[in-house]
């Protein structure tokens, strides 16, 4: 239905110890429904720094934004789907578009301390967002008439995760063993 789509890769080293990866992506798409379009924006850089023989720092981020009206998508009227044309959008073309805004960052340290022992660190925090106006259907009076209700929605959410391990291997006899002790923390 439409889809427009342009995107980048690039991807290398940056000298010995550094190295790099970069997406960037924008689509724009119709839809089946009528008033309904969506924008989508992308940018995904990455990044792993080689910090010494054993030692390597990576970050991983993503940064969208997804513009697009709210839709409920195909109701059934009396229990019944096909009721109506499934092109029809029941919400208000003049509400706009409902906003979708996403930040991910996520940095990973790792260190090899030896042949059996490793050690990893994780951080990784995410902001999310959502913003516009949308009218959605309530309920459908006994005389046709479709009542909506027209709502606002601006929420934002946070999330923050630390994630320590290290795991090692080691035998008791001939029995060998593969250790991991770790610690999680979310907020």
């Amino acid at each position: 239905f439409g889809l427009r789509r342009g995107a980048f890769d690039s991807t290398g080293p940056v000298g010995r110890n550094f190295a790099y990866r970069l997406n960037v992506a924008v689509e724009d798409r119709d839809s089946f429904r009528d008033f309904i379009q969506a924008r989508r924006e992308v940018l995904a850089p990455a990044f792993t720094w080689k910090l010494g023989g054993d030692t390597v720092l990576e970050y991983v981020g993503e940064y969208l934004r997804h513009r697009t009206p709210m839709d409920r998508g195909v109701v059934a009227v009396n229990g019944r789907l096909g009721a109506i044309p499934r092109s029809r959008f029941l919400g208000e073309p003049a509400d706009g578009d409902m906003t979708v805004r996403n930040q991910t960052h996520q940095l990973l340290l790792t260190h090899e301390w030896s042949a059996a022992w490793r050690s990893r660190v994780g951080l990784s925090y995410r902001t999310t967002g959502v913003e516009g106006f949308s009218s959605e259907a309530t309920a459908l009076r006994p005389d046709g008439m479709l009542t909506r209700q027209r709502r606002f929605r601006d929420y934002d959410s946070n999330d923050l995760a630390l994630q320590a391990e290290l795991q090692g291997n080691v035998a008791t006899g001939s029995v060998e063993h593969e250790l991991l002790i770790g610690l999680e923390r979310y907020r």
